[in-house]
């Protein structure tokens, strides 16, 4: 399969601290307050710790030279009312029974100079995350790749969480053939409603709903989840919000295909796309006898290269006994993903794919980061 991966960097969403936090006898229990940005609660927890560097906020910092197997042991014995788990030997899992359960603590941590610091542990609420437009979200961090940027300069800290604005960055995450469908249960295990398209071997889209709206009628969701694959061990995910494919220009692609699709005005039909085969497509418009669109959603958008993926069903019915090139005689339902470009304002289909993973293939994040990788 195709590299599947974007890379753009425009807002850059980085906690930034810089504070001295309390400090605490060697080897003894300090408390920390960590805080939920998205429903204001804050959550103690005792830790055996030789320093807390942050003992306030969304994303704390204390040192302790405990392994990750001992940390976890002393976390249970000093905090009964949650549950903690080994992720690997750099993280762990806390798990409480709050509408939002996830509290990772993680040892991804290096200096300035990007050297691994052994001794310091970073915990981090994994529902403390805000867009570019400051609504709240969940970002499952467990399952990303990231660093922890911990400094000190005459006595004062600063950490830097390196938490890029999802919505306009590319998060990768980690390599696990079960990485999809692990981002899919820890939107569920926040309380979210969820619905999707593809698997942990293709990746696909992930769309988080929020639990008190109706399941009926489709309601929009909060925000989708690209979730992307190289076909081996590579994946990473992005973020877009919820809107309605009809109210972006990339929609209006789609009646003017029809239109001039039912027509049968050729000049039309190829000021549809960017580029197309013309002398394919007389032949193509007059075996079709209609089209109509039976459903359209957005899958994908990339607003800040004005590119759209749709998801677009419609059925075509042919003239009698023609061939609509390769959809066949007779009544067909097609359904394809489309990427749509804004051109000088208008929407232009770029091309028309039944494979999800090739549509976004074409994206122009994509083809950045696959020329990056081969030039490694």
């Amino acid at each position: 399969m195709k590299k599947i991966f974007a890379l753009v960097i425009v807002i850059v969403f980085a906690i930034q601290l810089s504070a001295c936090g309390v400090t605490t006898e060697n080897k003894q229990s300090g408390t920390l307050h960590l805080q939920n940005t998205i429903d204001n609660s804050t959550t103690e927890i005792k830790v055996d710790a030789d320093r807390a560097y942050f003992a306030d906020g969304n994303t704390l910092a204390f040192k302790s030279k405990l392994s990750v197997e001992e940390m976890k042991n002393s976390l249970a014995e000093n905090n009964p009312d949650y549950t903690f788990s080994v992720i690997d030997d750099k993280q762990i899992l806390m798990m409480s029974k709050a509408n939002y359960p996830y509290t990772l603590f993680s040892k991804n941590v290096v200096d300035g100079n990007n050297n691994a610091i052994d001794d310091i542990y970073v915990v981090v609420n994994e529902s403390a995350s805000g867009n570019r437009n400051s609504d709240k979200i969940c970002l499952p961090y467990h399952l990303t790749k990231k660093d922890f940027v911990f400094s000190e300069d005459d006595g004062q800290y600063s950490l830097d969480g390196h938490i890029h604005d999802p919505y306009y960055n590319i998060v990768e995450l980690q390599s696990s053939p079960t990485i999809f469908t692990d981002i899919a249960a820890f939107y569920q295990d926040c309380g979210y409603d969820i619905a999707y398209d593809g698997g942990n071997m293709t990746g696909g889209s992930i769309k988080v709903f929020d639990s008190a709206q109706s399941p009926l009628e489709s309601p929009r969701p909060l925000y989708r989840i690209l979730v992307m694959s190289d076909g081996n061990d590579r994946f990473a995910m992005q973020f877009c919000d919820g809107a309605d494919i009809y109210e972006l220009k990339a929609g209006e692609a789609i009646g003017n295909y029809v239109e001039s699709l039912n027509k049968k005005d050729s000049d039309a039909f190829i000021g549809c796309y960017e580029k197309v085969e013309s002398e394919s497509v007389n032949s193509f418009i007059e075996s079709v006898k209609s089209c109509k669109e039976t459903g359209s959603e957005l899958f994908w958008r990339d607003q800040s290269r004005e590119e759209t993926i749709i998801k677009v069903h419609r059925t075509l019915i042919s003239e009698d006994g023609k061939q609509m090139g390769s959809y066949g005689t007779g009544e067909v339902n097609c359904t394809d993903y489309w990427l749509v470009k804004v051109i000088d304002g208008e929407p232009k289909i770029i091309c028309q794919y039944e494979n999800f993973a090739d549509a976004v293939s074409e994206l122009g994040v994509y083809k950045e980061f696959d020329g990056i990788t081969h030039s490694e």
